[in-house]
């Protein structure tokens, strides 16, 4: 035998043996994978984390030879390892016993507070552009555009020593220099700041604000476009729950948090709603308050699009339809704006993908509010489908 065939022979040989072993590899990792997802855990959903867990991947030899299997088996495995729960819980003990300031990007700040560290903004740009897209498009509605400042903007001097406070109050400058001019910005940092001398204006467990710091905000947008005052004594207060751990406690994770309350505004009204797979009359869903994402009270969670009618609206309001792109933080401000619309068509663009002008037309539309907080509208991926 020559020694070009010896080599060809030794190449193949080779080769062969690595496609064996390949498939040994591949029918391994099967069985091991098979045999991880009858032992451990098979819940879909965790309560300390508030979030859906990751599920056991689709195996197949494409998503193998992509890495979508090994990605989605390496998420499965952190997701349901035994006592999950218990290690995290044990590893923020420890931290806290270290004296960390941050946990899991959260600082640890005065007075139980637990505020998200800020994210650099690289998106506002675009943000702007469908704002001002709006108002260009719209010409017959008044457009309003309120940016909330957060936790870590307001409470400022409750962080930690070296914290990093952010910048959101710059970038909203930013945002207003930018701004058409027919978009009418409604500033509410210092209204808020001035509300966080007399109450608790953000829950101090979740990213939120509280239903005051939402109220306050209210008063802010009554005032500047010159719609009537609405003292806080025309609501009934009602503690609606005494033992809230919000998005924030579910970073932490820690058993010792105090809990926040949260508390509902209301007031005798005639409404007719539909919810995007419900009807009813109520601005709040009570079941989720037996729930750990007890936020979801307010507006009675995630629907891509709601539509309010008041039936008794006063009379120098009757006609006025209001069209809301948002967040979660509309989520407890919309009940005050009820007195003020007779219609108000509530859409989360994150899962309404239809766009406004159609809504526009059908409800005559006369005023637009966009409303998003700053620590999570440069990744909001509803922004998009604002115009």
């Amino acid at each position: 035998m020559t020694k070009k065939k010896r080599i060809l022979q030794a190449i193949k040989y080779v080769s062969e043996f690595a496609k064996r072993f390949t498939v040994y590899i591949v029918v391994i990792l099967i069985v091991l994978a098979s045999a991880l997802e009858m032992g451990l855990s098979k819940e879909k959903y965790s309560e300390s984390e508030n979030r859906y867990l990751a599920q056991f991947p689709e195996f197949s030899f494409e998503t193998l030879k992509n890495g979508k299997f090994t990605k989605g088996l390496e998420d499965y495995l952190c997701d349901h390892f035994p006592l999950r729960d218990d290690f995290m819980k044990l590893y923020a003990k420890v931290q806290k016993l270290e004296g960390k300031e941050e946990i899991n990007g959260v600082y640890v700040c005065k007075d139980n507070y637990y505020i998200e560290k800020p994210k650099p903004y690289e998106n506002m740009d675009k943000f702007v552009r469908h704002v001002n897209g709006l108002a260009s498009t719209y010409e017959n509605c008044n457009v309003n555009l309120m940016l909330v400042p957060t936790a870590i903007t307001i409470y400022k001097d409750k962080l930690p020593k070296n914290a990093d406070g952010g910048c959101q109050l710059e970038e909203i400058e930013k945002v207003k220099e930018k701004l058409d001019s027919k978009v009418n910005f409604i500033d509410v940092s210092e209204t808020l700041k001035k509300g966080a001398e007399e109450g608790t204006v953000f829950y101090k467990t979740d990213h939120h604000w509280t239903t005051l710091g939402a109220y306050d905000a209210f008063k802010k947008y009554c005032s500047d476009l010159g719609l009537a005052e609405h003292p806080i004594d025309e609501y009934t207060l009602t503690e609606v729950s005494k033992d809230f751990y919000g998005t924030i406690s579910s970073k932490v994770n820690d058993k010792d948090l105090k809990p926040d309350k949260m508390v509902s505004f209301t007031k005798k009204n005639t409404l007719d709603i539909n919810y995007q797979n419900a009807t009813g009359h109520v601005l709040y869903n009570e079941g989720y308050l037996k729930r750990r994402d007890k936020y979801s009270f307010f507006l009675n969670n995630i629907n891509d699009k709601i539509v309010i009618k008041n039936k008794k609206i006063k009379e120098d309001r009757k006609g006025k339809s209001l069209l809301v792109y948002k967040d979660s933080y509309a989520n407890c401000f919309i009940p005050f704006l009820v007195d003020e619309y007779e219609t108000i068509i509530v859409l989360d663009t994150r899962y309404y993908m239809n766009g406004g002008e159609e809504l526009v037309e059908d409800y005559g539309v006369t005023d637009i509010l966009v409303l998003y907080n700053m620590n999570t509208v440069d990744t909001d991926t509803g922004v998009s489908g604002i115009y």
